[in-house]
């Protein structure tokens, strides 16, 4: 475990690392965000939400309102999940170490395009 902490403390010194993390952070909270203020308070009182969209069948996936936010709480672990892989494997493979953390970045980005078609789906859906 210290060895990991130590591990942790030179990763987190280097600016890729930081501005990686930051950057994927700040992601999924626009995604959050961009849920929120799109969506609510109006989206609680409907039944179902549109979750996903087929082209062939129109809306194939309906649920919850909390369910809006299940790819966020998917990108969130994924990109901790990262973070924690780059810091074991520091020490014997860096360019996999930063590999991990641009994979983060860009699942995060992806996490908030998703969202994005998200609002526009229940954003029109319900218009």
């Amino acid at each position: 475990m210290a060895k990991l902490r130590q591990d942790w403390r030179e990763i987190s010194k280097l600016r890729f690392f930081r501005w990686s993390i930051l950057t994927g952070l700040l992601l999924l909270l626009a995604g959050v965000l961009l849920v929120w203020f799109n969506l609510f308070p109006a989206v609680e009182t409907w039944r179902v939400v549109p979750l996903h969209y087929n082209i062939h069948i129109g809306v194939d996936k309906v649920g919850s309102w909390w369910e809006l936010f299940v790819p966020s709480g998917i990108g969130l672990i994924l990109t901790v999940g990262n973070m924690v892989y780059a810091t074991l494997i520091w020490r014997k493979e860096k360019v996999i170490a930063y590999a991990a953390m641009v994979t983060a970045v860009l699942v995060d980005l992806l996490v908030l395009i998703h969202l994005i078609f998200l609002v526009h789906l229940n954003v029109t859906y319900y218009a």
